[in-house]
């Protein structure tokens, strides 16, 4: 076949040069190198694994032993959690539920729990609002009072916590805006605070920390 194809080309004139510049010739494509991963129990995903057959002959007895060991745990918890006395006080009503007299605070803003609460005594509150003058400025001082007893001795450590609903601590207007003097106890004057204590930096009853704490307790509880 190549005999006829070479007489051909040879009779009619055309030579290999002319053939190889011919745009329509036939070329052998190109081996292009395999993507695929080599044939290993690794990459190939065969390694061995263990599967269980989940049937109940195997998954009661498994069910079994973690409730006898998480049961005792989750009783412990109840009984250490009942033992902790407690007397929780929401008193962001007080100015307008509270008169200038002790008055019982309803239940519903009433939480305790104690060792002996036959000898429980409902908590009272008091609310005043005193004007004083100050260079001919009247200034206006709220407080309420709070009366409240504990029906029984209690054992330390005893801690006091104060709530606070709606406030987001993480802020970072309020992650940044601290004195560190005032948080050591120190009073301090204008001058000496820090430009972080901004916008809240000075108000007319107090600066920084101790103005602030005065609004969130008034408008954030």
């Amino acid at each position: 076949m190549n005999k006829i194809t070479s007489a051909l080309r040879n009779r009619f004139g055309r030579g290999d040069d002319e053939d190889e510049a011919n745009p329509f010739r036939e070329t052998d494509s190109k081996v292009t190198a395999s993507r695929k991963p080599p044939n290993t129990a690794f990459r190939q995903q065969r390694l061995k694994a263990w599967q269980p057959i989940l049937v109940p002959k195997v998954v009661l007895p498994m069910l079994l032993i973690i409730a006898v060991i998480t049961a005792p745990l989750g009783i412990g918890f109840l009984i250490t959690e009942y033992k902790i006395q407690l007397l929780e006080i929401d008193y962001s009503k007080c100015e307008d539920l509270a008169n200038n007299e002790f008055s019982d605070i309803p239940s519903k803003y009433v939480g305790h729990h104690f060792n002996n609460n036959s000898g429980f005594e409902k908590p009272q509150w008091r609310f005043t609002n005193e004007s004083t003058e100050n260079n001919g400025v009247t200034q206006y001082s709220a407080k309420c009072y709070l009366n409240y007893n504990i029906p029984n001795d209690i054992t330390g450590p005893v801690y006091l916590y104060y709530k606070l609903t709606n406030f987001y601590q993480n802020h970072r207007k309020y992650v940044e805006s601290y004195s560190w003097p005032q948080l050591r106890g120190q009073a301090v004057s204008y001058d000496d605070l820090t430009s972080d204590c901004s916008p809240m930096r000075y108000r007319d009853e107090g600066y920084c920390l101790e103005i602030r704490f005065k609004f969130i307790q008034k408008d954030r509880i």
